[in-house]
């Protein structure tokens, strides 16, 4: 399996693996659950190694900056090509159902860090990696966007839309492995892909 493969893979085992009634839990309690799918996408990726479609995967993959610092990385898989891929994942709760309801938004604010977040500070994170020589520019980067429920039609396009004017995303690519009209009502997808 190539790595567009193994992520398309992901999405289906969430939508066809996972029990239904969990989407219902977390969509009705508007609850942001990243370790679930972590968890479950592990499940997925441990299968593939099983049955020798991949050569391996890890959870928390840390990478050593100045000591005492370092940093995890979500997951990492290599294919059967020896081609490794490094995966963050961000979760997305836009059930509207706290407050005034979220938006899907590639940014989020930390206000107590007064700073904004989000999965384009996944990006940033991987870009600050590569420019400082940390993680190999071979090393395919890929940040996971899922999203409960699925967004409408109209927010995805909004999204697409802004996608161009965020200048930290100037050498990010935004990809459907799924077509978005293909996935399940309370699971949405996406991924912002390195450019290598």
């Amino acid at each position: 399996m190539n790595k567009n493969q193994i992520i398309a893979g992901i999405y289906n085992y969430l939508n066809e693996e996972i029990n239904h009634s969990a989407y219902d839990l977390i969509i009705t309690n508007d609850i942001r659950v990243e370790n679930f799918f972590v968890i479950n996408i592990g499940v997925y990726l441990k299968k593939l190694v099983e049955t020798k479609k991949i050569k391996s995967f890890n959870f928390q993959h840390t990478v050593l900056l100045l000591k005492p610092k370092r940093i995890h990385i979500d997951i990492t898989f290599t294919d059967l090509n020896n081609e490794e891929t490094y995966l963050e994942l961000k979760h997305f709760s836009i059930s509207g159902n706290r407050g005034k309801g979220r938006k899907l938004n590639f940014y989020t604010s930390n206000s107590f860090e007064g700073k904004k977040v989000g999965i384009i500070g996944d990006c940033e994170k991987f870009d600050s990696l590569s420019q400082n020589g940390i993680i190999k520019p071979e090393i395919n980067k890929i940040c996971c966007a899922v999203i409960t429920p699925k967004p409408s039609l109209e927010e995805i396009n909004a999204i697409t839309a802004k996608f161009s004017k965020y200048s930290e995303l100037s050498n990010w690519n935004l990809n459907f492995q799924v077509p978005f009209t293909d996935q399940y009502s309370k699971l949405g997808f996406f991924t912002l892909e390195k450019i290598k």
